[in-house]
């Protein structure tokens, strides 16, 4: 996020058992020597290698997890029932960094549970970010779209910014440079903080610039003094009036897509000089001399 914070997260994990303190049993000193090894916690099998060869192998003994002892089952604590350890249900806060990324790991130290004769393991929190609704984050960089109107791409622009740690900040574009659409004004330093590195990286504003539907005369006439005429009469040469569509080009694309699809396009013309022959196309060829 923009700025640290602090969560508070249930986490099921591990706790040594309060009733038998991780003894397993229901009273003391109730663990017997486990029958299949002996109480070493050790198997040790003999494997005929061949005519004459023996070997013995060491393994772990699985009947009592190699702890060499076991518990009856008459014995076995009710609340554990003979684990030495239950699952908790528990809240833990969480201190999040400012600037911390997607998909970051944090790992709190001995935060993830505990059984009997072990150390407490760690607490591995996977950091995923929410989208902001008017920001958008790529790494230290922050973006916003903003609609300028046709006034405020020629003349300039001051915009208050409502930045995600709180702040607001105004942002004012360059004199005498007009805006482009999809054009962006940098913001150097009032992106997101840099996660354990320190200092901010960049905002860019991407500009939209929202053409007006109509002029009237007065505004063409006033935009032609200013600029000049952007077209000049041509006697003698048809002139047609283009209909101004609603829609954009890649929606016009989108609804023209099986009549485009169907072809038409200079594919198969009939010109050129190729001619059909018994199936062949037999192309004309000139022999330079």
């Amino acid at each position: 996020g923009h700025g640290a914070v602090t969560k508070s997260v249930r986490v099921r994990r591990p706790a040594v058992c309060g009733e038998c303190r991780g003894e397993g049993t229901k009273q003391p000193g109730q663990k017997v020597n486990c029958k299949q090894c002996g109480g070493s916690g050790r198997v040790v099998q003999r494997v005929q290698m061949g005519p004459g060869m023996v070997q013995q192998v060491v393994s772990h003994c699985n009947a009592c997890d190699g702890a060499g002892k076991t518990i009856r089952p008459e014995d076995r604590c009710t609340k554990c029932r003979g684990e030495g350890y239950t699952i908790t249900s528990e809240s833990v806060s969480i201190s999040v960094p400012a600037g911390v990324p997607e998909g970051a790991v944090m790992v709190m130290q001995g935060a993830g549970g505990e059984k009997p004769n072990m150390a407490p393991g760690n607490l591995n929190v996977h950091i995923e970010v929410l989208p902001h609704r008017t920001f958008k984050r790529r790494g230290d960089d922050l973006i916003l779209e903003k609609t300028v109107s046709l006034v405020e791409a020629l003349t300039g622009v001051h915009m208050r910014v409502a930045l995600p740690d709180g702040r607001t900040v105004v942002v004012k574009s360059e004199e005498g440079k007009p805006l482009k659409h999809n054009g962006v004004l940098a913001v150097m330093h009032e992106g997101m903080p840099k996660y354990q590195r320190g200092g901010r990286g960049h905002l860019y504003v991407v500009t939209k610039v929202n053409m007006p539907s109509n002029l009237t005369t007065e505004q063409r006439e006033a935009l032609e003094k200013v600029f000049g005429k952007a077209h000049r009469e041509e006697p003698g040469t048809k002139t047609i009036t283009a209909k101004q569509l609603s829609e954009s080009f890649q929606e016009l694309e989108q609804a023209k897509a099986a009549d485009w699809s169907r072809g038409g396009g200079g594919h198969g013309g009939s010109g050129g000089g190729s001619r059909r022959r018994g199936g062949q196309s037999q192309e004309a060829q000139c022999q330079q001399m």
